[in-house]
């Protein structure tokens, strides 16, 4: 039966030429290997020492097509059928030639002709693959993009939809050329100018891999901080720093102080810092001044540092606490703020208090003034501000010891209301031994005291 079905198979014409072999290994034996997390690197390996190139054969069985009275029996696992099927044989090119990457920049024509192919399976295969290959394949992939506009009318919602997904894909296929995209740079500054939020947004994000510091970027990124689209103002604020949030690595890693790393700065443009500061200040979204102030904080951190000192002496409440919070993502580089951030925590409003507590939470200096600060405030009317200053003083480990009665009697306090993971932590930094007993207990209403 396998015979017959597999007798009724159509595929396309394959190369006259036989297909490489390696080391004694047929294609087809590598390309399942290639499949086999066990085998997948000595497979790669082999790919792409083979000569002839298998890019070639590999792109005609991209083709491969089974007939219509095999269709349903190809829907079985290989295992239960007994042959390779259309799928399998595609599926298996389409990893051949991503591992072959630049080595498969021969068949860059062909993949630009399927990039346009109203095979779905195809065309995203072929974007996929180009990536892979790398640079070379920037011009094609610049063209298909300026061939591709912006969807505005289909027959139904859902071809609106695949249209409008395949020209992100397209987008996001120029974007990972990089700096080699930037014959592409006009399609994404008259992208800016379209409606669909998720447009302008995603020309933000190829505009900060291919040319951030092009001075025609910048001024679009100055522009796009008052963007309607809360993800579009966060990208530009990102672009406007050369980062991504892929970038949030070194600054995420404990002991961070942007002022050691601050030496031998270039000159920061005096509209980008204000217009970011202006975003940390009054942006209403928490995320975005976030990511306002870590711009700053890899362009000018001192100029930035003094200007937030400053705010948090400011008449409005909403500036004070807004300064609190930006301080905080200076991590260790704020340590000069923190006697006027212990002040902010007597501040009249609760808000105020429960940033600037997480403000010197963030810094972790200075634990002779904050820790018996938050001590103080684990009895704090506000409960948001009693369970910050319990989480605040893990970050003074043992530091904090004394404080550990209180901190159960917060814990059981709060624990119907908030999330108590914090504070649990902030006891395993403490005392573990505690902890651990709270961590056991039994799940009572009440937190158990040691």
């Amino acid at each position: 039966m396998a015979a017959m079905l597999l007798s009724a198979r159509v595929a396309s014409c394959s190369p006259v030429e036989s297909e490489p072999e390696y080391q004694g290994k047929s294609l087809d034996a590598w390309l399942r290997d290639l499949r086999n997390p066990a085998t997948r690197d000595d497979a790669a390996t082999a790919l792409c020492k083979m000569n002839p190139s298998p890019a070639p054969f590999l792109l005609e069985r991209m083709r491969a097509e089974d007939s219509a009275s095999i269709d349903f029996a190809s829907s079985l696992p290989p295992s239960a059928r007994g042959w390779k099927s259309a799928n399998d044989e595609r599926g298996g090119a389409v990893l051949g030639l991503v591992v072959l990457g630049p080595r498969a920049q021969a068949v860059i024509p062909e993949l630009a002709r399927m990039i346009n192919d109203p095979d779905s399976r195809l065309s995203d295969s072929a974007l996929r693959i180009l990536v892979a290959i790398g640079t070379n394949s920037a011009p094609v992939l610049i063209e298909a993009l300026k061939n591709t506009p912006h969807p505005k009318f289909a027959a139904s919602r859902r071809d609106l939809v695949m249209e409008e997904s395949r020209r992100a894909d397209l987008v996001n296929a120029v974007r990972a050329m990089g700096s080699s995209a930037r014959p592409a740079l006009p399609i994404f500054l008259q992208d800016l100018n379209e409606t669909n939020n998720r447009t302008r947004n995603s020309a933000v994000l190829a505009l900060g891999k291919i040319a951030p510091h092009d001075p025609v970027v910048v001024t679009a990124f100055l522009k796009c901080l008052t963007d309607p689209d809360d993800a579009t103002r966060r990208n530009a604020a990102h672009g406007l720093a050369g980062i991504s949030f892929t970038s949030y690595g070194e600054y995420l890693q404990p002991g961070f102080d942007p002022l050691a790393r601050a030496t031998n700065l270039p000159p920061v443009n005096a509209a980008v810092f204000k217009a970011l500061f202006q975003m940390a200040e009054h942006d209403e979204v928490d995320i975005n001044r976030t990511a306002a102030t870590y711009s700053l904080v890899l362009l000018d951190p001192n100029d930035a540092l003094e200007a937030f000192i400053k705010d948090l002496q400011s008449p409005e409440v909403e500036i004070r606490r807004r300064a609190a919070w930006n301080l905080g993502n200076f991590r260790k580089g704020a340590r000069s703020a923190v006697p006027l951030l212990v002040k902010l925590v007597e501040d009249k409003d609760a808000k105020t208090r429960q940033s600037a507590i997480v403000a010197l939470r963030e810094i972790g200096e200075k634990p002779e003034l904050v820790v018996p600060l938050l001590i103080r405030h684990l009895s704090d009317p506000d409960p948001e501000t009693c369970a910050a200053s319990a989480e605040a003083l893990g970050v003074f480990g043992g530091a904090s010891k004394s404080a550990v009665p209180q901190m159960i009697e917060v814990l059981k306090k709060v624990s119907n209301d908030f999330d108590t993971t914090g504070i649990i932590s902030a006891l395993y930094q403490i005392d573990p031994a505690v902890a651990e007993h709270l961590d056991h207990a039994t799940s009572n209403e009440t937190v158990p005291a040691k």
